[in-house]
C-alpha cells in the first residue's frame, strides 16, 4: 500500500451509507492489493432529483400485454404514424459508409416495400431455388391485395428485412405449394403473409415496448439527474470542492501532517494523493488540479464515465488554452498519471488522449470497458463491477 486513495463519486449520489459501502465492496475487489480508500461525500449539495417522473414524458409505445392470450387470438397494438419509437424500430438504418439511405423511400412507402419483397421473390425463381415461382410482375400483382390488409409488414423500410420477406415466400419450405405458379397460391401467400406479420408486431411490439421502459426509467432520469447536478456544480463549484479539500485535510489531522507546509501535506505538490473518480467526480478534481491558485497535486488519477474533456473541449477551464483541433492542450504538472475509462453504451464517457498532453510529454491513457449484457442499457453506474476499472486502480495503488 503507497499511500491513501481518494475516492469521489458522480451524479445522482444522494445517500452517504450507499456510497460508503460501495467504496469498501470496491476496496475489496482490488485485493490482494491493500489500498487505503478515503471515500468523498458530495451527493448532499448536488441537485433534486425527487420527482423527476413528474417532467419526464412517455415516448413511444408502450408494451402490450398479452398473457393467457392463444397464440393467433390476442389483439395487437396498431401504432399510430407518427409514433417515434415504432418508427425508429421499424425504419433502416442510419446510413451506409457512403452516407445514403438503405432503401429508396419514394412518395409512396407502402409500394416501395410491397416492390421489394416482389423482387426478392421474384430473384428466387430466376435462381432456381423457388417453390413458388412467377416474374416480379406476377408476384405483384398476387401480393398487392394481401399487402394492404397487413398490418406490421408494411411499415418496414428496411431493405434486407423486406427482401428476406420475399425469398421466404418463394424458397422451397415443407407446407410451399412446389412447383406451383404464383398465381395459384394466393391462399397459401396470404396465409403466410398474415404468419409473418403477427411476428413482425410482436417482435417490433416487445422491442418499442422495452425501448420506451428504457428512455423513460434509465436514459431520461439519468439525464436528468446529470444535468441537473451540473447545474447545481457549475453555480456552486467552491462549496463541492471544498469536500474534496476537506477530505485531504481530515486524513491530515489523523495522519499528523496538518501542521506541515501546504506543500508537504497530502495533495500538495512534494505529497501528491491518488484519486479515484466517477462521472462529475472526475470533473470536480481535475477542476482542482488544473486551479489557478492552490491547486490539488496528484500522482495518480483514475476517471470514469469522465465528462471533464468534452467541458474542456466546449468551454476551456482554469485558463487552459483552447485545443485547435492539432495540437493537444497541456496538462500542468500538478495533474500526474491520467488513466480514463469509458463504455461504448455510456453517453456520459468521453475519452482524453486525443485532446490532452500530460506534463511529462505522455498521453492520458484511454481503456475501453467491454460492454457487458448484464450491464443493461444504461452503464453509466456499471463501472465499480468492471475488471478494467479494477485492473486500472490496482495499478494506481500499487503505483505501476
Amino acid at each position: 500500500m503507497t499511500g491513501p486513495v481518494f475516492v469521489i463519486h458522480g451524479v445522482a449520489n444522494r445517500d452517504r451509507g450507499a456510497f460508503e459501502a460501495r467504496v469498501k465492496d470496491f476496496g475489496d475487489r482490488l485485493r490482494p492489493t491493500e489500498a487505503d480508500l478515503h471515500p468523498v461525500f458530495w451527493g448532499d449539495l448536488g441537485g433534486r432529483d425527487a420527482f423527476l417522473d413528474r417532467v419526464i414524458p412517455t415516448m413511444g409505445a408502450a408494451a402490450d400485454s398479452r398473457a393467457g392470450a392463444a397464440p393467433g387470438t390476442e389483439p395487437m397494438p396498431v401504432p399510430p404514424p407518427d409514433d417515434p419509437v415504432w418508427t425508429f424500430l421499424a425504419g433502416p438504418p442510419p446510413a451506409t459508409p457512403t452516407g445514403t439511405s438503405t432503401v429508396r423511400d419514394g412518395s409512396d412507402r407502402w409500394r416501395e416495400g410491397l416492390r421489394i419483397v416482389a423482387e426478392a421473390a421474384a430473384e428466387q425463381d430466376r435462381q432456381g431455388r423457388a417453390a413458388v415461382r412467377g416474374t416480379q410482375a406476377d408476384w405483384r400483382s398476387e401480393l398487392e391485395e394481401a399487402w394492404d390488409e397487413l398490418t406490421y409488414l408494411p411499415r418496414l423500410r428496411n431493405a434486407t428485412v423486406l427482401a428476406d420477406v420475399g425469398v421466404a415466400l418463394a424458397e422451397e419450405d415443407t407446407e410451399a405449394p412446389g412447383g406451383q405458379h404464383v398465381r395459384g397460391a394466393g391462399d397459401w401467400i396470404r396465409r403466410r403473409l398474415r404468419d409473418m406479420d403477427r411476428a413482425a408486431g410482436a417482435v417490433i411490439g416487445a422491442g418499442a415496448g422495452r425501448l420506451n421502459t428504457y428512455l423513460r426509467a434509465e436514459l431520461s432520469p439519468g439525464f436528468a439527474s446529470f444535468a441537473g447536478d451540473i447545474a447545481v456544480y457549475q453555480r456552486s463549484q467552491p462549496l463541492i470542492q471544498q469536500r474534496v479539500r476537506d477530505a485531504l485535510h481530515a486524513y491530515d489531522e489523523d495522519a499528523g501532517l496538518a501542521d506541515r507546509p501546504p506543500q508537504e501535506r497530502t495533495g500538495g505538490e512534494n505529497n501528491p494523493a491518488c484519486f479515484i473518480c466517477h462521472s462529475l467526480g472526475g470533473v470536480i478534481l481535475l477542476d482542482l488540479l488544473t486551479a489557478r491558485e492552490e491547486p490539488v497535486h496528484t500522482r495518480g488519477l483514475l476517471t470514469f464515465g469522465s465528462q471533464w474533456p468534452l467541458f474542456q473541449l466546449m468551454d476551456p477551464r482554469n485558463g487552459l488554452g483552447p485545443y485547435d483541433g492539432e495540437t493537444p492542450v497541456s496538462l500542468p504538472a500538478s495533474v500526474g498519471r491520467w488513466i480514463n475509462v469509458w463504455e461504448p453504451m455510456d453517453p456520459l464517457a468521453f475519452v482524453a488522449g486525443r485532446v490532452f498532453r500530460l506534463s511529462d510529454g505522455s498521453r492520458p491513457q484511454d481503456r475501453t470497458a467491454q460492454h457487458l449484457v448484464t450491464s443493461g442499457l444504461w452503464t453509466h453506474s456499471a463501472y465499480w463491477g468492471l475488471n478494467v476499472v479494477r485492473d486500472a486502480a490496482r495499478e494506481l495503488v500499487r503505483g505501476t
